[in-house]
């Protein structure tokens, strides 16, 4: 009923109805955008539940070692769209066959798969960054062919800037590419959200003002808190006490894993005990299930945060309500660091979140036996 941890869709997806209807009307415009918010935030799941059935193109930089797998992810997808899966197995298996089979059966220009297999053969001779302009080039041709345009999901964008391109910095070759097509919708989602500030942002960086910018926020508790009520009734699942659910909400911080997995905790402690009624002790117990199933993953951020001076400390600190000990300007490189690892949100000013409602629990030492 409940999911958590990859993208969800249909009944999964809850909360952001009204960003989910902005980000539909961007794709239905073709108007380029990107998300920045901390992982495990369902970024994902938005674009990806507000494209529904539309065919696009998925690109994970984390996923990601070198420069040369962007083209052939890019070529593989593309042609995946115009009726040709398997397109670049098939095309270094065989690229002569595969321009036999495509005079009968594609739905584009032979041109354009003659275009995409040559540039297969010669990808030994060709500089990666140049791959990846040419790819996208097929990926132009294949929209035009369709009479429409191709979307493009650059998932977390920020880990490009690992990437080496021979031809110079890979955001300006990207942008100064992109830039010129008019049959690639592009969206681009980011974790970390200072890097991402520092890419479309900063006006030294090549995407600066290149698109609209949105920061997914924390669930909305208030509408949250009436969809899931309706969806544990539509199972017949009752609260004694509804404000005992809204407190839990809120203690979960809006995050939206840590919420989906203690609703899915929740779900399962029901029905194994067919509970006519969940009380506040039910609560209590999908909270702490949940929690220490991710036990490992927070005591890993902590791990982090203690192999560099003073982050742990802050962190401490701030999830505590105790005063800061460090020098303004000190601070101010912590609290840097730790939103550049994604376990700080920084929202103005002086501003600051912790990005992880159970690395919040687990710094305050909260006792939940």
């Amino acid at each position: 009923m409940f999911e958590y941890g990859k993208p969800v869709s249909g009944t999964a997806f809850f909360d952001r109805s009204g960003l989910k209807r902005q980000v539909e009307h961007f794709i239905r415009e073709g108007v380029d955008f990107m998300i920045k918010a901390p992982r495990r935030y369902g970024k994902t799941s938005l674009v990806l539940n507000a494209l529904g059935g539309r065919e696009h193109i998925y690109l994970d930089f984390r996923r990601v070692p070198r420069l040369s797998m962007v083209p052939e992810e890019l070529l593989d997808q593309a042609y995946a769209i115009a009726g040709f899966k398997g397109f670049l197995a098939r095309a270094k298996e065989n690229a002569v066959g595969l321009i036999k089979e495509a005079r009968l059966h594609a739905n584009v220009d032979i041109a354009i798969v003659e275009l995409g297999a040559e540039i297969v053969l010669e990808r030994d001779r060709a500089t990666a960054c140049e791959s990846m302009i040419a790819a996208l080039d097929v990926v132009e041709k294949i929209g035009e062919s369709l009479g429409r345009k191709v979307t493009i999901v650059f998932d977390e964008f920020q880990d490009i800037r690992r990437l080496e391109c021979d031809e110079g910095d890979i955001l300006e070759v990207l942008r100064g590419t992109l830039q010129h097509k008019t049959k690639i919708h592009s969206i681009f989602l980011g974790s970390i959200e200072s890097i991402m500030t520092r890419i479309f942002e900063n006006k030294r960086s090549p995407f600066f003002n290149y698109c609209r910018k949105i920061t997914l926020e924390p669930f909305d508790i208030a509408e949250l808190s009436g969809e899931l009520v309706a969806a544990f009734k539509k199972r017949k699942i009752l609260f004694e006490d509804e404000r005992d659910f809204v407190a839990l909400l809120e203690r979960l911080g809006g995050h939206p894993a840590n919420t989906m997995q203690t609703m899915q905790s929740l779900y399962y402690l029901s029905l194994e005990r067919d509970l006519p009624l969940v009380k506040k002790t039910h609560l209590q117990e999908a909270y702490e299930r949940a929690y220490y199933e991710q036990l490992d993953l927070v005591e890993q951020y902590v791990t982090e945060m203690k192999s560099r001076k003073n982050y742990y400390d802050v962190m401490y600190r701030m999830a505590r309500g105790e005063a800061q000990v460090l020098t303004p300007q000190a601070l101010y490189q912590v609290r840097r660091g730790l939103v550049d690892m994604g376990l700080l949100v920084h929202r103005g000013k002086e501003r600051y979140i912790i990005a992880d409602s159970f690395l919040e629990a687990y710094l305050k030492g909260v006792d939940l036996g």
